[in-house]
C-alpha cells in the first residue's frame, strides 16, 4: 500500500464531512438525464451490459443535443453522458460544451478512464465544463482488471485517469462491479481505490444482460457465498469513512449495513430506459422478451412479477366496504390498521416512523379488549401474526409510470433468512424504508 500524504489525508476529511445524510438523499432524487453517446468502447468486458447493442458507431451529436434538450424540458439538472465509453467519441468535448451550455448545473461522465490517461486531454474536458468522472475499476491489479475488460494495459491507464482527474480537483468516484472472478478480492479493490485517494465508490451487482449474460457461467456468483466478501469490504469502507452507494445489490444481503440499502427510486430509471418495450409488451398482454431463466439473476425481479401479474388476473378496485373483501372478517366492528407507504424522503419518513412491534401488540390486546379485533395491511405475519392479516385489493395496471411510481413509495423487501419462513412464498416482506430506518431484526422466520 503506497503512502497517503498529507494532501491525500485532506482530501479524504473534506470528502467524508462534504457528504452527510441530507447530501445523499439528495443525490439519490436529484433529476438526472442519462444519455448514451455511443454504442462504441475500447474494452471488451466479460459482463458489458452493453454487449447486445449493436455496434454501428458514434451516434450524432444532433441526436444527443435533441436529447439534451429533452432531458432541460423534464426538469433534469445533472448530465451524464455514458457509453459503450463516452470518452471516445470524437466530439466528447464538444457535447460537454453543449450540455453546459443549454443549462445542466452538473455535467458528469462514466468512463473505462483510459482516455483520461492523457493529461491534455483531460485537461481540455474540464476547460469545457466537466464535472464529474465515474472511474469503472474491476480489479485491484493489472492482471485481474486487465482479465475482466479484455485489454492489456487497462489498469495502469485507469489508474492514471484517476490521479490525472484528483490533481484537477475533479469530483472523482469509482465503479465496483462484483463478478465471479473478482468477489473475494472485494476488500482489497476497496482498499486499493482508497489508497488512490478516492473516497466514493459505487458498488454494482450484475445483471443478466449483454455479456454478463453470454458469459454467466463465469460472470455470475452466488451472493450466499459472497456476502462475507462484500461485508468485509463495506466494513473497511464504513471505518475510514469512505461514501458507499450499492447499485442493484439485493438488500437482504446488505443486513447490518442496511444504510447502504439502494433508493427504491432507481426502478424510476429502469422502467425509463426500457419505457417503450414494457409499454408495447404491456398493450399486447405479453411478457418481456428477457422473461424466463434470467429472471432469478434480476433486481427487477419483484417489480415486474408484480406489473404483469397484476395486468394479468386484478380488475379495477370497486367501492365497497373493505371488510366484505376478506371472508375471514366476520364483525362488522372489527377494524383495520393500514400500514402506510413511507412515500420518497427517507429523511422525512425517519422523523415520523415508529417501530412496529412497540404499537402491534398494543393494538391487538386493545381491541381484545374490547371485544372486537384488528386486521393489518402491510404488515408481515411475523409481526401481528398470520390471524391479523388482510390482504388489500389491487387495482389493474393502466399506467406504467403511476405504477412506477407507486411501485418505489411501497416497495417492500425481505430478510435473508426469511427463505426459511413457512409464511415465505405468501408474504411480501416488509417497507424498504422501514428496513433502512429500524433493520431487519423484527423479520423473524416462522
Amino acid at each position: 500500500m503506497e503512502r497517503v500524504s498529507r494532501k491525500k489525508r485532506r482530501r479524504r476529511i473534506c470528502a467524508s464531512k462534504m457528504i452527510s445524510e441530507e447530501d445523499k438523499e439528495k443525490a439519490a432524487l436529484e433529476k438526472r438525464k442519462h444519455i448514451r453517446i455511443t454504442p462504441m468502447c475500447n474494452n471488451n468486458c466479460r459482463f458489458c451490459l452493453a454487449g447486445e447493442i449493436k455496434k454501428e458507431g458514434h451516434y450524432s451529436k444532433e441526436k444527443i443535443i435533441d436529447e439534451m434538450k429533452q432531458g432541460i424540458k423534464e426538469g433534469n439538472s445533472r448530465l451524464i453522458l455514458s457509453g459503450g465509453e463516452p470518452s471516445i467519441h470524437p466530439l466528447f468535448i464538444e457535447i460537454i460544451k453543449a450540455g453546459k451550455k443549454f443549462g445542466y448545473k452538473k455535467v458528469q461522465t462514466i468512463s473505462n478512464g483510459r482516455m483520461f490517461c492523457n493529461k491534455k486531454f483531460i485537461l481540455k474536458c474540464k476547460t469545457a465544463g466537466l464535472d464529474e468522472i465515474t472511474f469503472s475499476i474491476h480489479g485491484h491489479t493489472s492482471t485481474l482488471h486487465d482479465y475482466l475488460t479484455r485489454v492489456p494495459g487497462s489498469f495502469e491507464q485507469i489508474k492514471q485517469g484517476i490521479k490525472n482527474a484528483l490533481k484537477l480537483q475533479l469530483i472523482v468516484s469509482c465503479d465496483v462491479v462484483l463478478t465471479k472472478p473478482n468477489y473475494k478480492n472485494f476488500p482489497d479493490i476497496i482498499r486499493f481505490i482508497y489508497s488512490l485517494g478516492v473516497m466514493e465508490i459505487d458498488v454494482l451487482h450484475i445483471v443478466p444482460f449483454g455479456n454478463a449474460y453470454i458469459n454467466k457461467e463465469e460472470i455470475f456468483y452466488d451472493l450466499d457465498d459472497a456476502v462475507k466478501y462484500i461485508h468485509q469490504g463495506l466494513k473497511f469502507a464504513k471505518d475510514h469513512d469512505i461514501v458507499i452507494w450499492t447499485n442493484r445489490l439485493p438488500a437482504q444481503y446488505l443486513e447490518g449495513f442496511e444504510d447502504l440499502i439502494q433508493d427504491s427510486t432507481k426502478f424510476l430509471d429502469e422502467i425509463e430506459g426500457r419505457k417503450e418495450h414494457f409499454e408495447r409488451v404491456l398493450a399486447k398482454n405479453e411478457k418481456p422478451d428477457c422473461f424466463g431463466n434470467r429472471c432469478q439473476y434480476c433486481h427487477m425481479l419483484s417489480l415486474c412479477s408484480e406489473l404483469f401479474d397484476r395486468k394479468e388476473t386484478y380488475c379495477k378496485t370497486k367501492k365497497m366496504n373493505p371488510l366484505r373483501n376478506n371472508s375471514s372478517i366476520k364483525n362488522e366492528k372489527d377494524v383495520i390498521f393500514q400500514f402506510m407507504p413511507p412515500g420518497k424522503s427517507l429523511i422525512k419518513y425517519k422523523k415520523s416512523a415508529f417501530k412496529l412491534s412497540n404499537v402491534v401488540p398494543f393494538l391487538i390486546n386493545d381491541a381484545k379488549e374490547k371485544n372486537i379485533k384488528v386486521y393489518f395491511t402491510n404488515v408481515p405475519a411475523c409481526i401481528c401474526g398470520k390471524n391479523h392479516i388482510y390482504t388489500a385489493q389491487k387495482t389493474r395496471i393502466t399506467n406504467l409510470k403511476e405504477f412506477a411510481e407507486d411501485f418505489v413509495k411501497r416497495n417492500k423487501i425481505k430478510r435473508l433468512s426469511c427463505k426459511k419462513c413457512e409464511l415465505n412464498d405468501e408474504c411480501d416482506g416488509i417497507y424498504q424504508k422501514y428496513v433502512q430506518v429500524f433493520g431487519f431484526e423484527e423479520l423473524i422466520p416462522q
